[in-house]
């Protein structure tokens, strides 16, 4: 998962909204510092970083720069009506500490409501395969972090539990493969393909009824030849 945070896409607030921050700042990796540089467009921050044992000045300057950039986005991040959590500090590692502590609490009823967010959770109508599979990645490496992992089985069978009528046929398919087989990414990579096999169908369909349309729209408008006395 990416240690990037995105500036101005997403607020933190608690309860609904701190899986998105979770994601927004990777939920496996506590920040512990601070180099903030452009790439595209983003703000990555790297996992550690040291100050300066010789205080060169300009060595220092940047790392003071570095580490005031990375303060900034996670105050930026942070929507207006929390920043009061992280107002006296000034340190990056410590405002996303208590961020964490205030947001996603390593506690045994954080792990029973991650659980049952697990169990319970399902594709959305329209939604793509790969997204709700990015969804089940979340709460897992959620579960993780907090020392309670989820076992490959379950994450597979969570997966193909409850999936649109027109994956039937794959999803039988994919039960009876043995234990080597019956992985996360693999059955991710097979509901892809299906997924995308669906989509093409469908767009045959649609063409095939719209060309049978015109030419009965056609052939009503032909004229008829008057026949003769």
């Amino acid at each position: 998962m990416p240690s990037s945070i995105l500036p101005n896409k997403s607020d933190i607030h608690p309860h609904k909204n701190c899986r998105l921050w979770a994601m927004t700042g990777p939920p496996r990796v506590l920040i512990l510092f601070s180099r903030a540089v452009e790439d595209r467009g983003e703000l990555k921050v790297t996992v550690t970083e040291t100050k300066p044992e010789n205080e060169n000045e300009k060595e220092l300057r940047d790392f003071n720069s570095r580490k005031d950039k990375a303060y900034s986005t996670i105050y930026l991040n942070v929507s207006k009506a929390y920043r009061c959590v992280i107002d006296d500090i000034e340190d990056p590692v410590a405002a996303w500490k208590r961020l964490e502590e205030h947001f996603r609490p390593n506690s045994r009823a954080r792990v029973i409501e991650l659980t049952d967010d697990f169990f319970s959770c399902r594709i959305n109508p329209q939604e793509e395969i790969g997204v709700y599979a990015g969804r089940i990645r979340c709460i897992v490496d959620q579960l993780k972090d907090a020392g309670k992992p989820i076992s490959e089985c379950y994450q597979a069978f969570q997966l193909i539990r409850i999936l649109p009528s027109g994956f039937n046929g794959i999803v039988q398919y994919i039960y009876r493969w043995d234990d080597n087989e019956f992985k996360f990414d693999k059955i991710l990579q097979e509901l892809i393909a299906e997924e995308s096999r669906l989509k093409q169908s469908i767009r045959d369909q649609n063409e095939s009824c719209a060309f049978q349309s015109i030419e009965k729209n056609s052939i009503s408008k032909t004229p008829r030849s008057k026949s003769k006395p």
